[in-house]
């Protein structure tokens, strides 16, 4: 019984971070930096800071996003502890692997 207990509290674990995280804001400095968007289709590629932007390039492609296949929103590595958006985009894009 113990081993289904500690199957139960570490799956709870493992989701903890996801439901208590805060959304990356637009207004957040490392998010203006980056050209981050919350939906690709409306990154401004004329901007000097977004020109590596792609149509085929968002969140959930990308390597540093950390969420399930289908989640809408997920951690990503480079806005520490908080979340973003699966459609999102930012120039630190890195496809993934």
């Amino acid at each position: 019984m113990l081993g289904i207990n500690a199957i139960v509290i570490g799956s709870l674990a493992v989701g903890r971070n996801e439901l208590w995280a805060e959304d990356v804001k637009l207004t957040d400095p490392v998010a203006v930096a980056l050209c981050y968007s919350e939906d690709s289709k409306n990154v401004n590629s004329s901007d000097p800071k977004c020109s590596r932007h792609k149509p085929d390039q968002n969140c959930s492609n990308c390597q540093l996003y950390k969420a399930k296949p289908g989640d809408k929103r997920g951690l990503c590595d480079v806005f520490q502890k908080k979340m973003v958006s699966a459609s999102g985009w930012c120039a630190s894009w890195v496809k993934r692997a």
